[in-house]
């Protein structure tokens, strides 16, 4: 008769070998993460300029605030003529501190770079590692979070150029982490016995997402997540009267900060600023683009298709094809959505997340009701994202950008972050990812930096 110690044997082995393979898979995931920061590094120093959608016009509004600008300048102000698109519109008019941020860093790096393209470029390159700083630093079943960046390689190629949509998507992978980790400061505020103690740890949250909320307006997606995860987290609290209070406070200081940017914009734009900003869409707008012809529904035929009698299911059909660029766009498209991977390369990403999101459905079910709650509040948001996508090509510009639903990335992230321990024991989860890593890779290297326009 075998002993216990021989009975057990076979199940240790297993549990080491188990361990063996998360230590792997932990090791691997964050090797791709430095070498995601090398290939979106390699694309900033060596992709011509503007040969990325919008870029100019994000560039120009990072250069003024590069020189001794701090606060917006006023609309029309003959020193951002540089600044307007082909729509008539500055980033500069924009409340989004991107812009700002970016312009100190830039003028900062400049004196060592020499070239304020390239210093305009590595702050998105920075925030990307900031990102991957963190994933090492965060434990291992919670550094799942990050495991999102290797999804597709539309996001690294974001933080390769100049453009506000890096900054969002940054800002609401910090706060995501601050809502999983146990040991955030947001969690240690929230976990404390008064209303003052450690409220001072609450702050660097309320910045974030202060700073969110002036971002791209597609983002105010996550507030909805807030709300979701904010509701749920009093459910299962015992202290919601004190957690009530505490949200209250800090909502209020939120609503503070908002007033005092209302309050400075004000004071530069004053009461007419909607007017003056129609009046430079109409000065500097393309022909087939200003406001006077878009109203009387001629000028450019991608334009108000709803307004144009265009059905909005011919946007699924030929010449629109709607889901498909937007599909394409999201897992891989360069220079000004002219460089294309292959139609296998699409075929097999699409295989890849269905797969992962049959097997992410599945396996977080199990895990109970909070796992049931936050799979299918993911699942509404990335509806209505797809439905809000959809809207703005019908009823304004037909523009299928995947990065229209990058806001649903923080939402997912917190998934995985969530239930990461449990997640990274399965082995068609680790295969998933990495395989989606390893095509996204491809798509990067063999249709990004080996075809873009070079320097």
């Amino acid at each position: 008769m075998r002993s216990n110690a021989e009975i057990a044997y076979p199940e240790e082995r297993k549990i080491r070998h188990q361990k063996k393979l998360e230590f792997i898979f932990n090791l691997t995931l964050l090797f791709l993460l430095v070498i995601v920061i090398v290939l979106a590094a390699a694309m900033a120093i060596t992709s011509a300029y503007d040969h990325h959608p919008d870029e100019r016009v994000h560039f120009e509004a990072v250069k003024y605030y590069s020189k001794n600008h701090w606060l917006p300048p006023e609309i029309g102000d003959p020193e951002t003529l540089d600044s307007y698109s082909a729509f008539g519109k500055s980033r500069l008019n924009l409340p989004d501190y991107y812009y700002l941020i970016a312009g100190k860093f830039t003028a900062l790096i400049s004196i060592f770079t020499g070239n304020q393209l390239i210093s305009a470029r590595f702050f998105n390159v920075f925030l990307l590692s900031i990102l991957v700083i963190m994933a090492f630093r965060m434990a291992s079943g919670m550094r799942m979070i990050y495991g999102i960046l290797l999804l597709t390689p539309q996001i690294w190629y974001i933080y390769s150029y100049v453009n506000a949509d890096a900054f969002a998507l940054f800002l609401t992978f910090m706060i995501t982490a601050q809502l999983v980790a146990e040991n955030s400061f947001f969690k240690q505020y929230l976990n404390s016995p008064s209303l003052s103690k450690g409220f001072f740890k609450s702050l660097p949250l309320i910045l974030l997402v202060t700073l969110l909320y002036f971002t791209k307006e597609n983002f105010y997606l996550y507030f909805i997540f807030l709300l979701i995860w904010g509701v749920w987290f009093l459910y299962t609290r015992k202290d919601r009267k004190q957690l009530i209070i505490k949200f209250a406070i800090m909502i209020s200081i939120f609503l503070i900060l908002i007033l005092i940017k209302a309050g400075i914009d004000y004071s530069i734009y004053g009461p007419d600023k909607d007017d003056k900003l129609k009046e430079m869409q109409e000065l500097t707008a393309d022909a087939d683009k200003k406001p006077s012809v878009r109203s009387i529904g001629e000028g450019d035929p991608l334009l108000n298709l709803k307004r144009r009698g265009v059905h909005y299911l011919e946007l699924f059909k030929e010449p629109y094809n709607w889901h498909k660029g937007t599909f394409f766009t999201f897992c891989g498209t360069y220079d000004y959505m002219l460089i294309f991977g292959s139609a296998n390369y699409y075929r097999l990403m699409l295989l890849l997340y269905i797969f992962l999101f049959i097997f992410l459905v599945i396996h977080l079910w199990k895990k109970g009701w909070e796992a049931r709650y936050f799979v299918f509040s993911t699942i509404v948001l990335t509806i209505y994202i797809l439905y809000l996508a959809f809207l703005f090509s019908w009823e304004s510009a037909f523009q299928p950008q995947g990065r229209y639903l990058f806001p649903i990335l923080g939402i997912v992230a917190y998934l995985f972050g969530r239930y990461g321990k449990s997640l990274q024991k399965q082995i068609i989860f680790q295969i998933l990812l990495l395989a989606t890593a390893v095509m996204s890779f491809y798509s990067f290297v063999a249709y990004g930096l080996m075809q873009i326009p070079k320097i």
